[in-house]
């Protein structure tokens, strides 16, 4: 190294907090990392002497290593260019001047190399946390030279590959974002019950819930509070306890039942969730439960229970079973229909969530496709509505240009692998690619989708924030 360097290694300035806030731009350790560097505009300003500024002024070409760091990011270097100038460097960073038969830029990227970093750090000083290389191990670093023109032509093959990972950091991001509109957008569509199509036969859910939930509320308000050292048959309807011994908690007596608190176990048919009636009751009154608060989904009978977690979980995929319990509670909580933060696994509300979606299994509403996976079903295309062909579609588009005809396909697959959609083959005039092509125009006059010559790809995050700020809803 010490054959390349015209002037350096200097070690940088020190300059006590007291002295930040205005000044001249100063480069510190966090300012860059391999291939990228803060903005101008963001840099710290220090407040500094004429002499010292010029004493510790960057120069562009310069080479700046990172000298005092923690193991991970010891060595770490920075090519100066004018868009870092005029500017210092902070005392954990050495600056090197280097000679210009060689490419500046290839000796910084040799640096962050496997093996060249390894060099670099091998005299390093080790402590808690810490490690910090001197001037002389910088000196002593072998650098190996090809022809200038090599050089070049290297620096200019590395920078393309770090722009794709660049790009796909910024496709990554943009993909993150996007599926928490779609998210948002599913959640909105099921509770106000447009996911899936509705039997004209069948009470909605979310009425009934509803309905429940102004009962239990109704319940609640003529309920006497309970209060500290009153006994069970106080406030409690039913016959006064008996002077002979007390039952055991549990054991299914009429007293127990008198002793529930009302509003509870009314019209609560245990059996069709295959659980004993004691698991659904609480202890006497003064006995703190944390599912006092799923009354109103344990006032719905089996297939009722069944029926509403299997609209909650449609469209979703496969599950793990623990997860799928979690998602109904979380369901349940943003209609307010239960108050607990925290879903207690083997807690009333977690047996009847769980029973319920072994019972629907049985009922061929869920499947398992894997150990301990549950999945919501809609095999018939029948009853997929509009929304549902353009959940299907939007999962299972990227952000590449592709063929209409190939994301339709791959929606039909969407559809198969999270509802079970059950299809041999897929024909151009058939429901299924007639119900998604149906879609895709929806999708592409909401402005979520773009089309150009039979291509199609998704509205580009920045674009969708300015539909959303707009008032119209992904």
């Amino acid at each position: 190294m010490h054959q390349v360097t015209l002037n350096g290694p200097q070690n940088g300035l020190y300059v006590p907090q007291s002295q930040y806030g205005s000044g001249v731009p100063i480069i510190r350790i966090d300012d860059f990392q391999v291939g990228s560097s803060r903005r101008y505009d963001e840099l710290r300003r220090v407040s500094v002497g004429l002499e010292t500024a010029q004493a510790y002024a960057l120069q562009e070409g310069d080479l700046l290593i990172n000298r005092v760091n923690s193991p991970s990011h010891l060595g770490k270097s920075l090519h100066v260019k004018g868009c870092h100038l005029p500017s210092l460097f902070e005392s954990n960073m050495m600056r090197l001047g280097i000679s210009g038969l060689v490419d500046v830029e290839f000796v910084g990227i040799y640096l962050q190399s496997y093996e060249g970093r390894k060099r670099l750090i091998s005299g390093a000083k080790w402590a808690v946390n810490q490690a910090s290389i001197n001037q002389g191990d910088v000196l002593r670093t072998p650098i190996p030279l090809p022809p200038l023109a090599e050089q070049k032509r290297i620096v200019a093959e590395v920078q393309r590959l770090l722009s794709i990972v660049q790009n796909l950091d910024t496709y990554v991001e943009a993909s993150l974002r996007r599926a928490k509109n779609l998210r948002q957008a599913i959640l909105q569509q099921a509770f106000t019950g447009k996911l899936v199509p509705s039997d004209a036969d069948v009470e909605p859910a979310a009425v009934l819930l509803e309905r429940i939930r102004k009962n239990r509320e109704a319940t609640a308000e003529s309920r006497p509070r309970r209060g500290r050292g009153i006994k069970p048959g106080v406030l409690t309807p039913g016959p006064k306890p008996s002077n002979g011994p007390k039952p055991r908690r549990g054991a299914g007596s009429d007293l127990e039942s008198a002793c529930a608190p009302s509003g509870l176990l009314g019209d609560l048919d245990a059996g069709s969730l295959g659980l004993k009636p004691q698991a659904l009751r609480p202890g006497p009154v003064g006995a703190e439960t944390s599912d006092g608060d799923a009354s109103a989904l344990l006032h719905l009978s089996g297939e009722q229970q069944t029926r509403v977690i299997w609209e909650h979980l449609v469209g979703m995929g496969p599950l793990h079973r623990d997860d799928a319990i979690r998602t109904v509670a979380g369901f349940l909580r943003y209609r307010g229909l239960i108050a607990s933060d925290y879903l207690q696994n083997g807690s009333v509300l977690w047996h009847a969530i769980a029973n319920a979606i072994d019972f629907g299994v049985k009922k061929g509403l869920f499947d398992r496709p894997r150990r301990g996976e549950v999945r919501a079903l809609l095999p018939d295309v029948r009853d997929y509505s509009l929304e549902l062909w353009s959940l299907c579609l939007l999962v299972s588009m990227d952000f590449r240009v592709i063929d209409e005809d190939q994301a339709l396909r791959a929606a039909a697959e969407e559809a198969r692998k999270r509802m079970g959609l059950k299809f041999e083959r897929l024909r151009s005039d058939g429901v299924i690619l007639q119900g998604l092509r149906e879609a895709l125009e929806d999708e592409v006059r909401q402005g979520h989708l773009r089309r150009h010559g039979g291509k199609i790809w998704l509205t580009p995050v920045e674009e969708l924030e300015k539909l959303m700020d707009s008032g119209r809803e992904p």
